[in-house]
């Protein structure tokens, strides 16, 4: 349109603006200088030997899905996370509250969960307030 005097002539001999995506694409992360490994942990020897556990809530209540039936007006407010350290695995339960019974239940459903992959849970580590 530049070429035609539809818009000013200086506009014709401008490099074209690239998109956002092919932009985010072609983005690399440079490491910074000195970076050295996480120290901390140890790493984990097998499946379930050491588990992550940690509770987060949500400033915004979420919606507790429903296939049939009156809409309920109960909420999700609370999530406890479980992440296995050898596989990097997590598994996330959805609670209404952060009650002791609820937190529990969550445990025992995420016990039930690797039983299904003949993996037992034998140390959990958690953040202490």
């Amino acid at each position: 349109m530049a070429n035609e005097g539809k818009l000013p002539r200086h506009l014709a001999s401008m490099e074209h603006p690239r998109c956002v995506a092919s932009e985010m694409a072609t983005a690399h992360r440079k490491p910074w200088r000195n970076r050295r490994a996480p120290s901390g942990l140890r790493k984990a020897k097998r499946p379930g030997h050491c588990i992550s556990v940690d509770q987060l809530k949500s400033p915004i209540p979420g919606l507790i899905g429903q296939i049939k039936g009156t809409p309920t007006t109960k909420r999700f407010n609370f999530a406890t996370m479980f992440v296995d350290h050898y596989s990097d695995m997590s598994y996330l339960v959805l609670q209404e509250t952060d009650t002791a019974d609820e937190t529990l239940a969550a445990k025992h459903w995420f016990e039930a969960f690797t039983r299904t992959y003949a993996c037992l849970s034998q140390t959990y580590r958690t953040e202490r307030e």
